[in-house]
């Protein structure tokens, strides 16, 4: 896996996003703990994270079609270098009086994010090619594994250290590190990829996944600029039409829920339930984080002999059955070694969904279906904030358990839908080759 390493366009790349999710890491730990001391307000802490979570609802549609428009290199450079000006505004919180700028910057940031995000996930596949995504992937989520370990480490020493400002100066130093790694990659040209890919991908997508790329008139060749609405709605159709794209978008939605309810109640499971103190709770967090980096490892090793729809749907059937275990076990033993499981599997589908939309979707939509997916993924606010009301009626066990069963369910169905057919780009070979 790590031979893709070697190749100096993914290497810089890597190492600057790497040193970039640190960064974020840290001020994650560091301004929810600001805001508090400030404020000593509970409200104020949740309006915090409030903040982060309306541009990814509200923004990342519209994002999505101007990162198709533009140059996408160009717009994560221009992305880093915003979210760096903005954190400037941090070094003059004072006191509680000046909570505000950290809701602004905070905000500011998040919708910023809105056009990083999938600027990021749509470039990586013309750094690579195809038969090495899985492998990228896998990379990018060891990086990411080890900043959620080791980030909240940094933080919390630095907040103790020097206060919240030593964390907020190294986040922006981050966001300038990533923005010169980005400025030393070369990218190939997005109209001889797009060409290229047209070449031999038209005719392996099924009757039923296909879908127009033309201009408004349907005649091929140079036409104007669609308005936005067009672009959007032609993303939206593209999503639909492609049958691994609608299941995807689906089963994820579902398995969010089923996330979501997970995290809200993994503390009162090891409270309630199994009758040990809180302080155990570190080591709960611990146990899923070290399973997404062993999570990560192992599909770089071995998820190249397996199509990324299996590889997705395999993944949310296990975490639906583990949960399922570790609410019947109802032993701290099973708990923490369950965690390790679900947060390897949890990786699992995460790399292959990433795969998929990298393959599957053509060039010019990439931005939008990653827009589209992002918000998707915001299901699992909704099953963070029901979990705790359905937990209060029915019991935590039994709420778990109905997590389990969505997960399930949610591998069930992309089991039945996603294998039969594949999308645009069926043909993308996934071969064992892809490490390098």
């Amino acid at each position: 896996m790590f031979r893709l390493l070697k190749e100096r366009n993914y290497l810089v790349f890597w190492l600057g996003q790497t040193v970039s999710v640190m960064g974020d890491m840290v001020l994650f730990v560091a301004l929810p703990v600001w805001v508090y001391q400030l404020t000593d307000s509970k409200t104020a802490l949740g309006f915090s994270f409030a903040v982060n979570i309306l541009p990814r609802l509200l923004l990342a549609p519209i994002a999505g079609v101007y990162v198709d428009r533009w140059d996408r290199r160009l717009t994560m450079i221009m992305c880093d270098l915003l979210r760096a000006a903005a954190l400037v505004g941090l070094f003059f919180v004072r006191d509680a009086g000046d909570v505000w700028l950290v809701y602004g910057v905070s905000f500011f940031s998040a919708c910023v994010s809105r056009f990083y995000l999938p600027a990021r996930n749509a470039l990586i596949p013309d750094l690579v090619g195809p038969d090495r995504l899985v492998t990228a992937n896998s990379l990018a989520s060891v990086s990411q594994s080890a900043a959620q370990l080791v980030g909240p480490l940094v933080g919390g020493a630095l907040v103790t250290l020097g206060g919240p400002g030593l964390a907020v100066a190294l986040d922006l130093a981050t966001f300038l590190v990533a923005a010169l790694s980005l400025s030393l990659i070369d990218v190939v040209g997005r109209k001889a990829a797009a060409a290229g890919a047209g070449e031999g991908d038209e005719g392996d997508a099924g009757a039923d996944d296909r879908v127009a790329t033309t201009g408004p008139t349907g005649a091929t060749g140079p036409h104007p600029r669609p308005r936005l609405s067009a672009d959007l709605v032609a993303g939206l159709r593209l999503a639909w039409k492609t049958t691994v794209l609608r299941y995807l978008l689906l089963t994820f939605g579902i398995a969010g829920l089923a996330q979501g309810a997970l995290v809200t109640l993994m503390l009162p499971f090891l409270t309630e339930v199994l009758g040990l103190p809180s302080d155990h709770f570190g080591l709960v967090v611990a146990a899923d984080g070290a399973g997404a980096l062993v999570g990560g490892l192992l599909v770089g090793s071995l998820a190249q002999r397996l199509k990324p729809e299996t590889l997705y749907s395999a993944s949310l059937l296990v975490a639906g059955l583990v949960l399922g275990l570790i609410v019947a076990a109802g032993d701290f033993r099973w708990f923490l070694g369950g965690l390790v499981v679900e947060g390897a599997v949890g990786v699992g589908a995460g790399i292959a969904t990433m795969t998929i939309l990298q393959a599957r979707v053509p060039e010019e939509f990439r931005g939008r279906v990653h827009s589209l997916w992002s918000m998707t993924s915001s299901v699992s606010m909704v099953g963070m904030m029901s979990a705790g009301f359905v937990a209060d009626v029915t019991g935590t066990r039994l709420a778990l358990v109905g997590a389990a069963a969505l997960a399930g369910f949610a591998g069930l169905v992309a089991l039945m839908n996603m294998g039969r057919t594949v999308g645009v780009r069926s043909s993308v070979a996934l071969s064992p080759g892809g490490s390098g």
